[in-house]
This record gives C-alpha cells, sequence and structure tokens, in this order.
C-alpha cells in the first residue's frame, strides 16, 4: 500500500487543479474577434475575473457579453439568467486592431460556482446590396473555484437507454469541475462496444450523462478520458 505524505497530497492536489484548467487556455477566434482565455477560472483570493478581446479586423466591433447561471440537472447541461455576476463594461465598441478588457466581478459570490460568459457581435447597419448580416457569437465557461488544492472526484454508472443504447453517467463529489475528452466503453475482453469524443464537463456536485450508441455487449469497463490523464474504471451496466 502507497501512503502519500501531505505534501505530496498537496502538490497531487495542485497538479490535478491545473491540469483542470490548462486544457482551454489558448485563445477563441470568432472570425472578427479572438478572446483570452477562453475558460475564466475565478480563484479564491481573486474579486474578478477577466477577459481580454482583440478586434482582428479592419472595422470597429461591437460587442455585447452577458453571463447565465450554469447547472446541471438529471444528467445535462442547464442554463438561467444570474443576477449573480457583474460584467464590466457589459456592450463596447473595440477598434480595429485594439483590445478591451472585460471584468466579471460578484453581486453574489458562491463557491464552485458555474456560469457560462455569452459574447457576441452586435451587428452594425447593412450596406445596399450586400448579404445577410451574421453577427458573431462565443459561449464561455466561468468557474468560481471553491478552495487553492480543489479537484474533482468523478463516480460513473451506466444504464441502457431508449432503444437500447448505452448511456454513462458521470457523477462529480468533488469541488472542482471535471473535463470529460472521450469516453469508451469497453467488455471484459477488452473489446470496445461504444464511444464518444463529445466533450463535456462534470460540475461540482452534479452529473451529467453521455450516450455511447452501443445496442449490443454488456460492457465492463468505461475509459474515461479528462484534462488530468486517461482513467480505466468498472462499470455494471443497470437492470
Amino acid at each position: 500500500m502507497t501512503i502519500l505524505s501531505l505534501e505530496g497530497s498537496r502538490r497531487a492536489a495542485a497538479a490535478l487543479l491545473l491540469a483542470a484548467l490548462a486544457l482551454p487556455a489558448a485563445p477563441a477566434a470568432a472570425g472578427a474577434f479572438r478572446i483570452t482565455p477562453v475558460a475564466v477560472a475565478v480563484m479564491p483570493d481573486e474579486g474578478a475575473g477577466e477577459l481580454r478581446l482583440h478586434n482582428q479586423d479592419s472595422r470597429p466591433v461591437a460587442v455585447r457579453v452577458t453571463a447565465l447561471r450554469w447547472t446541471q440537472s438529471d444528467g445535462r447541461d442547464r442554463t438561467e439568467p444570474t443576477a449573480d455576476l457583474v460584467v464590466s463594461p457589459p456592450i463596447f465598441t473595440v477598434a480595429p486592431g485594439a483590445q478591451q478588457l472585460v471584468r466579471i466581478g460578484f453581486r453574489r459570490r458562491t463557491p464552485a460556482a458555474a456560469y457560462r460568459l455569452i459574447v457576441e457581435e452586435i451587428p452594425g447597419p447593412r450596406a445596399p446590396g450586400t448579404g445577410v448580416s451574421v453577427s458573431l457569437k462565443l459561449d464561455l465557461p466561468l468557474y468560481v473555484v471553491a478552495r487553492r488544492g480543489a479537484a474533482p472526484a468523478l463516480s460513473w454508472a451506466a444504464r441502457r437507454g431508449p432503444g437500447g443504447v448505452l448511456v454513462v453517467e458521470g457523477r462529480n463529489s468533488g469541488d472542482l469541475h471535471a473535463q470529460i475528452l472521450a469516453i469508451e466503453a469497453r467488455d471484459a475482453s477488452g473489446q470496445a462496444l461504444g464511444r464518444t469524443q463529445a466533450m463535456g464537463v462534470v460540475l461540482p456536485s452534479s452529473s451529467r450523462a453521455w450516450t455511447l450508441g452501443a445496442k449490443a455487449g454488456t460492457p465492463t469497463a468505461l475509459v474515461v478520458r479528462t484534462a488530468a490523464g486517461e482513467t480505466r474504471v468498472a462499470v455494471r451496466v443497470a437492470p
């Protein structure tokens, strides 16, 4: 049996936290503008999160930023309007080649809460004879990290859905979200019975379901790939 020291446990938790937050660090581009970061994580000692929007177009871009509360119920993502956050500025115009800093503060701060930040272009007047005006839109997550050293704690279950499809559900009893990159179901011989590469997140104290599409065979294990690495877990299909 391996026994971790307290310091070793802290290092492991810190490494897991960094891995969970590092995946979506690259900029997101939506044609006329680029945003960094693509996932905002507000740490316990931070009073606000930040987005930086870069206008890569040759014309000014008008932008609106709104926030939605993000929860999970019955294995599905849910969003709803919220007054928890303050976006400053919520509406602005960025000159060509310029950038805008957007700060997201709190009216009400709930540790381990999650939100979606909707960043969308406000379309301007259309010139005569031009085509349909298309506004650009990005949907970014904001996580309120509960504590330094927070970590997800995932458990998995499987069941048959309508038509015999295989549904797997991850439940997170930890205090940090878990980024899921891919899931594969395997039988006792190691043969793949179904898989999905539909990425998703399991929020703290929540669960999320994926449909793998297998109609035959009985899986005994799931291979789950997360931002922190790949894990094999035993599973039994509920009757």
